[in-house]
């Protein structure tokens, strides 16, 4: 549970944790998923985007965490490169 917090908490720091947005389509519906990836690691936590209808705030709810493989973390890679290059 550390690793979730500290993951979180340094989601700021490019030095150790990148993340970008993703749209996901589920039995639900579509929403907004956003993966914090500590990349030295290979550890990612999933956050799910969600706003409030009542007071239009932004908030997360965690969705998972979990070690990457090393073909997930390739995966990981291009999807910040690309998400990066439509949001400079």
């Amino acid at each position: 549970m550390a690793w979730i917090q500290w993951v979180i908490c340094h989601a700021d720091d490019p030095a150790h944790v990148l993340w970008w947005e993703n749209e996901r389509s589920s039995k639900h519906g579509r929403s907004t998923h956003v993966p914090l990836w500590l990349f030295n690691e290979n550890y990612a936590v999933i956050l799910q985007k969600r706003r409030n209808q009542e007071t239009d705030e932004t908030f997360y709810l965690l969705v998972t965490t979990y070690c990457l493989k090393p073909n997930r973390a390739q995966s990981f890679q291009k999807e910040w490169e690309a998400w990066g290059a439509s949001h400079p």
